[in-house]
């Protein structure tokens, strides 16, 4: 099974404000607690876009695989800071190659990781992903964990 996962932190490696740890089935993703609302988003971007060009994910969009070095649709994601309606935290929209996640743009860390745990879960149930893992496809309906002989 996919897990995309977001936590605040109080201290992250040499003074970053996000970091994105990968395992099979699963993205950590940490921004730092001080973080203002612009910072962690600029962060996240930055980090987003070093994990998406080392990382092995995919998107199915119809009947067509989208990876990052896809020739007409490189899969990208963005993080942006948005007046959103009242009440939410986090919109996130998907297109052929690209999520886009809207965040409110005063959405304290700790705010914007308790809305986007939920939503990430339910976009990622709507089974258009799957991560390449030391020769395994992993999707939805794979197991947590593998035993290996």
């Amino acid at each position: 099974m996919l897990h995309v996962t977001y936590e605040t932190a109080d201290r992250l490696e040499s003074g970053k404000l996000a970091d994105f740890r990968e395992d099979r089935g699963h993205v950590k993703v940490r921004v730092a607690e001080s973080a203002t609302p612009a910072q962690y988003v600029d962060a996240l971007n930055s980090e987003m876009q070093r994990f998406l060009d080392n990382a092995q994910w995919f998107q199915l969009w119809r009947d067509e695989i989208i990876n990052r070095r896809h020739p007409e649709f490189a899969l990208n994601v963005t993080y942006r800071l948005d007046d959103l309606e009242p009440g939410q935290t986090v919109k996130i929209r998907e297109v052929k190659g690209h999520v886009d996640i809207r965040v409110q743009r005063d959405a304290a860390p700790a705010e914007f990781v308790a809305a986007i745990n939920p939503a990430i879960t339910a976009f990622l149930a709507g089974g258009q992903w799957f991560q390449l893992f030391g020769g395994e496809i992993v999707d939805m309906s794979s197991p947590d964990a593998m035993s290996h002989a």
